[in-house]
């Protein structure tokens, strides 16, 4: 049963349909979070405390709350974390690759989409990306679909806190070139302003620092862009090669003096 369900729903039904913290009572009318009907939910009363935030986003359609949102209130500590699901398949990511590699039940963020780029493109699909599991997020979340999922995106180091509307293959394929610019060194927050504002590292780079910012300034007014930069990372190998023992050092020293323009004594970007 996936159809005609909230995104809160959607989630409840993947997991399983868990039973919440506290006993259903017969209710009417509308889930107080999601909008849901409602014949028997929980009274926000008792999920409501002195240390409950936003109550007037979160209780704003009635008095009770459906047994799905009941069950993401009943667990803040786990429940508040980035989550993916898609018809009857449920996951929480990871961004780090690392920290994925060594959790066997949580796979990373790529790996997640990766599995979502495989099912049925009208596959219903909800989750959360944020670099902070400490907001209540999930009621933010909305429905969309595995080709085009709606992902609430919560990244303030990068102006976002939303619900995006992504397309999954130019999500997935926009992860490419900002590999790359990871694989060379460049930080994810670089990556985001562009690759010139680290000029010494593209000064050492070259030119093909130049052609890899050209491919990546048309993506970054797209919704894809910010949520495939938190997904993408480097891999061990690259993540060495991005920081270089003393031969490399001298070696890009070496570069960057050759690249000095003579006759003015400016340092300036070569296209050798």
């Amino acid at each position: 049963m996936t159809t005609g369900l909230t995104a809160p729903q959607l989630v409840w039904y993947a997991a399983g349909t868990p039973a919440p913290r506290w006993p259903l009572e017969p209710a009417a009318g509308l889930c107080a979070t999601c909008g849901a009907e409602v014949t028997a939910g929980v009274s926000h009363e008792l999920i409501n405390s002195e240390t409950f935030s936003q109550q007037g986003d979160f209780f704003q359609y009635g008095s009770h709350v459906c047994a799905a949102c009941a069950w993401f209130y009943s667990d803040a500590k786990q429940r508040h974390r980035s989550l993916i699901a898609a018809g009857s398949w449920l996951a929480w990511p990871l961004i780090s690759h690392e920290a994925a590699a060594a959790d066997p039940e949580r796979p990373s963020w790529l790996a997640a989409l990766q599995h979502l780029a495989g099912l049925p493109p009208t596959t219903p699909t909800t989750g959360v990306l944020t670099t902070d599991p400490k907001p209540r997020l999930w009621p933010r979340m909305r429905l969309g679909t595995a080709a085009t999922p709606a992902i609430y995106v919560h990244a303030l180091d990068y102006d976002v806190s939303r619900v995006v509307r992504v397309d999954l293959v130019q999500l997935l394929a926009v992860i490419t070139p900002i590999t790359e610019a990871l694989n060379r060194g460049f930080s994810k927050r670089t990556v985001w302003r562009g690759l010139l504002t680290d000029y010494r590292r593209c000064l050492a780079i070259g030119r093909a620092a130049l052609d890899l910012e050209r491919t990546l300034a048309p993506w970054r007014p797209r919704p894809e862009f910010v949520p495939a930069l938190l997904i993408a990372g480097r891999t061990e190998e690259t993540h060495e090669r991005s920081h270089p023992g003393p031969a490399d050092r001298q070696s890009q020293s070496a570069r960057a003096a050759r690249r000095r323009a003579p006759e003015t004594g400016a340092r300036q970007l070569q296209l050798d």
